[in-house]
């Protein structure tokens, strides 16, 4: 796409796929929005726990397919978007351990290997290209789940202690 953007004349583009036209969000809807000029990428998966036995291993998997096509990602991570207590939130505005770096929440790649004797936290570590995917729950992450925010928080606890964890907001 990048390049059939360049062969046109534009040095940017975005682009946006779903797995479904439908207009309502349905369990396993998977939807990617690509803007390479800025280096981002969001794929959101929509309840992989209602259609997949293993969503943690579903999300992996995405994101193991993700970084073998984008070999130059420096930080991915699986952020989660819930209803708690009447108010959507995302793990990274609301529970993250710390406001101005990097989170894991439900799972995070680095571009580092990591074992899992240095995060015995994590419910695992998976190798990845060229890093290291740390998974910090080993369910569904739930964000009404206090055991879960709590896992994920001593997770990033212990992924900045091995500065694993970059600086988003230098001046906080």
């Amino acid at each position: 796409m990048q390049e059939r953007a360049k062969l046109m004349g534009s040095e940017s583009l975005t682009a946006a796929v779903v797995n479904d036209n439908g207009t309502k969000r349905k369990p396993g809807l998977i939807e990617i929005d690509f803007m390479p000029g800025m280096g981002y990428m969001t794929i959101s998966v929509y309840r992989p726990d209602m259609v997949e036995a293993n969503p943690t291993q579903m999300v992996a998997d995405i994101m193991l397919a993700v970084l073998e096509g984008e070999r130059e990602t420096s930080f991915a991570f699986a952020d989660v978007y819930d209803k708690v207590e009447g108010e959507f939130q995302y793990y990274k505005t609301k529970y993250a351990t710390f406001p101005h770096r990097k989170c894991v929440g439900w799972m995070a790649y680095v571009p580092k290997k990591v074992s899992a004797e240095q995060l015995p936290l994590a419910a695992s570590v998976l190798p990845a290209a060229d890093g290291s995917i740390v998974v910090s729950v080993d369910d569904a992450f739930d964000l009404a789940n206090k055991d879960h925010i709590q896992r994920a928080n001593e997770v990033e606890m212990d992924m900045n202690d091995l500065g694993l964890l970059p600086v988003t907001d230098p001046t906080f």
